[in-house]
């Protein structure tokens, strides 16, 4: 796995990582995508979550670091 800092990517790419990460398994449907959205970028500028990519299955996805 490959650590990526969230800042080298583009707005686009980062709002479509982050959108595809919310959606996918929404445990909290009460919960708007835009809060959930706002929610992951707050852990990524805090440092408790990150962005990795997995050379192997050619996916990134956002991991808290203490998953690392």
């Amino acid at each position: 796995m490959m650590i990526i800092p969230f800042k080298q990517l583009s707005n686009d790419a980062l709002d479509n990582l982050i959108v595809e990460y919310v959606t996918r398994d929404s445990d909290a449907p009460e919960i708007s995508i835009d809060s959930k959205k706002e929610q992951i970028m707050r852990q990524l500028q805090g440092g408790q979550a990150t962005i990795v990519f997995d050379a192997q299955t050619e996916s990134s996805t956002i991991i808290s670091v203490d998953e690392l």
